[in-house]
């Protein structure tokens, strides 16, 4: 009798366990359920947070590309936000009123990242804000500019710019960086323009080629830019000239810079630009179409600079120029005027 008892008990107890069992594994299986609803949900907000022409008010990362965006691609609504294209594209639509991929207007802390590619807009990525960041992005058929900057410390490093009209335009900046970025294209006009009074821009590390755009220059410095720096940068194969400062462009330092086979002079200091405190230091100019190295107005200091195989002079100034320690050989008209500028 106690044997079927225990029996019983046994079984009962079994049941007990296999109906908590049960219970638990029901529970289990519920909160798998809210939880892969919960992700469908925040999936499909997130997709329809990134779709064409969206305001972003908070970081996002793109999980698919954005084609066709028939105007602008992304818009940044608050500071401090990151654009993460996570190797997806935002594209426009050719003919369509797409002006700007990502736009930034009068927001501060801004980063848009790649890897990823901006393409068919008017300009690629704009901001107007304080510190704004363009890194590790390709940017390829932008009409205008690819990057088109009108704020403050502003960066650009670390991209590529193919066919797009400017690959950057620093359009009355202050502080900003543009470092180690490639340039190129058949449809490109200037590599980097420096204007409407820019003030202390750094452009350096740059590699620039192949320019065929009408009168591109590689680097363009004008419109009362001021204190600007072209550092280490390398211009080959530009329609006019490799670098060009002018028209009332002031404090310009061009130094460490190659800047060869352009269709024009290597670097042009024109008679539009200002006078005082414009340096030529370090530079190389080779194989150009004209002139290596040419300086229309006084008072520029141009040393150490080497200009080789022009097809005209290898380097020409004012009288009123200052300097030493340049060489030159191989020019096709002359050498060096004033000659005391080589030795």
């Amino acid at each position: 009798m106690l044997g079927h008892e225990a029996t019983r008990g046994d079984a009962q107890g079994r049941r007990g366990h296999a109906g908590v069992g049960g219970a638990l594994t029901h529970l289990l299986l519920l909160a798998a359920s809210v939880a892969a609803l919960t992700a469908l949900v925040l999936g499909a907000a997130d997709a329809h947070a990134l779709q064409c022409g969206k305001t972003i008010n908070k970081s996002v990362t793109l999980k698919d590309d954005l084609l066709d965006c028939p105007e602008d691609g992304l818009i940044a609504g608050a500071d401090g936000i990151t654009i993460d294209l996570n190797g997806h594209r935002v594209d426009g639509t050719p003919g369509g009123d797409n002006d700007l991929g990502i736009s930034a207007p009068v927001r501060d802390d801004i980063t848009v990242k790649g890897p990823g590619r901006i393409t068919g807009f008017e300009w690629g990525a704009y901001g107007s804000g304080e510190r704004l960041k363009l890194r590790n992005l390709r940017f390829k058929n932008n009409e205008l500019a690819g990057g088109y900057l009108q704020g403050i410390d502003g960066k650009v490093r670390n991209n590529v710019f193919r066919n797009t009209g400017m690959g950057v335009d620093l359009e009355g900046t202050s502080g900003a960086r543009v470092i180690a970025n490639e340039i190129f294209g058949a449809d490109t006009t200037d590599g980097v323009r420096v204007e409407l009074d820019a003030e202390d821009s750094l452009v350096r590390g740059n590699d620039i080629h192949d320019l065929e755009g009408m009168t591109a220059a590689g680097l363009r410095v004008l419109f009362g830019a001021d204190s600007t720096r072209l550092v280490g940068n390398k211009i080959t194969r530009s329609s006019s000239s490799g670098i060009q400062i002018g028209a009332e462009s002031t404090s310009t330092k061009v130094r460490d810079n190659v800047a060869k086979r352009s269709g024009k002079d290597g670097i042009l200091i024109q008679d539009t630009a200002f006078g005082g405190n414009n340096r030529l230091i370090g530079n190389r100019a080779h194989r150009n179409g004209e002139s290596g190295i040419v300086s229309d107005i006084p008072g520029v200091v141009i040393n150490d600079n080497r200009a080789n195989n022009n097809d005209t002079w290898g380097i020409v100034a004012h009288p009123g120029s200052l300097g030493d320690g340049n060489t030159t050989k191989g020019n096709g008209v002359g050498e060096c005027f004033p000659e005391a500028l080589c030795g």
